[in-house]
């Protein structure tokens, strides 16, 4: 008795191989075991994959995808966030390849019908949405209008320079209030992205993001502790982090 994979091998090589071997040979009965034929069949599954933001991290997840044993074919598209996954049933299943792409710095899950009737972006873009809105509510007041107004109003810019508290002045402090949620909680999404991207070996659009606006940051934190201790003039660029933030959130929404 010979088992062999009906898809790789077939009867008629088996009965030469044992000729070439100075026999003979006949086929008495070929017998099918439906379960491991049905362990051998290709499948294809769709999957929702989160935190992408550019094609490199869909080359990301494509190359994750492919050193799963048994996964013959990945395609995966960064726009729309989705993947198609065609493997060998036998060889892995759903979990191995979620798996997968958890370990190289993403989320997944299996598409259901829901979320193709809904728009697989549908979510990304309330999200953005989200994250604009609550840029803009902080970052108009203090970075738009109200250098304008201490412009146009000549009090109201003494004000604000003069008046200190705890050694620092009224509008630095207004500043740094208004500029750190918008920093590091409306771009939190910016710091996971570019986490993902570093812990692969990687460099996206969330890795620039994160060290312009990083570096703006944390230069006018340092000159405000410089200025409380040494003196002098004060320059600060809270408002280029912030409305750089804003203006990603406003394109990453449009």
């Amino acid at each position: 008795m010979v088992e062999f994979q009906v898809g790789r091998v077939s009867v008629d090589s088996i009965v030469k191989a044992v000729s070439e071997a100075g026999f003979q040979a006949t086929i008495l009965e070929v017998i099918i075991d439906e379960e491991e034929e049905e362990k051998d069949k290709h499948v294809a599954i769709e999957l929702k994959v989160f935190g992408m933001t550019s094609s490199s991290c869909s080359s990301a997840v494509e190359n994750a995808l492919m050193q799963v044993k048994g996964v013959q074919m990945a395609t995966v598209n960064a726009m729309t966030g989705g993947a198609l996954v065609k493997y060998s049933q036998g060889m892995t299943g759903p979990r191995e390849i979620i798996d997968a792409i958890d370990s190289a710095g993403f989320e997944a899950e299996i598409a259901s019908s829901d979320s193709h009737k809904s728009g697989s972006s549908g979510g990304k873009i309330e999200d953005w949405k989200r994250k604009l809105l609550s840029s803009l509510i902080l970052c108009l007041p203090v970075f738009v209008l109200l250098p304008i107004l201490m412009h146009l109003i000549s009090p109201l810019g003494k004000i604000m320079s003069n008046t200190l508290i705890f050694g620092f002045p009224l509008i630095a402090c207004l500043q740094l209030v208004f500029a750190t949620p918008i920093q590091f909680w409306v771009g939190s999404r910016f710091y996971i992205g570019a986490w993902h991207a570093l812990r692969n070996y990687r460099a996206n659009m969330d890795v620039l993001v994160v060290l312009g606006t990083t570096t703006a940051y944390l230069f006018s934190a340092i000159e405000m502790i410089r200025y409380r201790t040494m003196g002098g003039n004060l320059d600060i660029f809270f408002d280029s982090s912030a409305l750089l933030v804003t203006f990603i959130c406003l394109g990453k929404y449009l």
